[in-house]
């Protein structure tokens, strides 16, 4: 709703204008899908705003470490988030440490905090049993998130241009969501 801005320097409007059109949008998600549970990621002010919103709700965040960050460097909205947090039913760590953060400080019950890893699991994520990909169609690959230089978006992109170059590897298209207002 407002030309991009780090966190820590939102004005209280600006706050304002977030709240207002994430939570439209996430109200009518709720409304047209009636949710059991709510999965946020990042336990920072959107997950507050969404557990503000919707207090009855079970719902659940997971860290990924930005938003640790973000409550140690926004001193304007750590005193907001902190309660709305700290009243998830369940907080999801990408390692030990990390769940120490969370319960230090959002002051989270010890038994809503768990570790869930980082990575992936090859018994979840392999090709066993599904079909070969036609040869005389390119693989497609997707990329959905915020594009950006922090986010590896540079180094992917040289990354498949060297794929791209390289006649052993099949030929592939990527497809890109998202969006940025960062300078390049």
């Amino acid at each position: 709703p407002y030309t991009s801005t780090r966190y820590r320097d939102l004005t209280p409007d600006m706050v304002a204008q977030f709240e207002e059109a994430f939570i439209d949008a996430v109200s009518r998600a709720v409304a047209d899908l009636d949710p059991d549970l709510i999965i946020c990621h990042h336990l920072f002010l959107l997950t507050a705003f969404v557990r503000k919103h919707f207090p009855d709700r079970r719902i659940a965040g997971i860290s990924h470490g930005t938003d640790l960050r973000q409550m140690i460097n926004c001193d304007n909205l750590r005193d907001f988030v902190r309660p709305y947090i700290k009243k998830l039913d369940a907080a999801l760590a990408l390692h030990e440490a990390q769940r120490a953060q969370i319960i230090e400080i959002f002051g989270m019950d010890e038994s809503r905090v768990s570790v869930i890893g980082s990575g992936y699991n090859s018994k979840l994520f392999n090709t066993d049993g599904r079909t070969e990909h036609s040869p005389e169609e390119p693989l497609r690959l997707a990329y959905a998130g915020k594009i950006s230089r922090p986010k590896g978006v540079p180094e992917m992109l040289a990354a498949l241009d060297r794929l791209a170059s390289d006649s052993d590897v099949p030929a592939f298209e990527l497809t890109m969501a998202g969006g940025c207002q960062d300078e390049v």
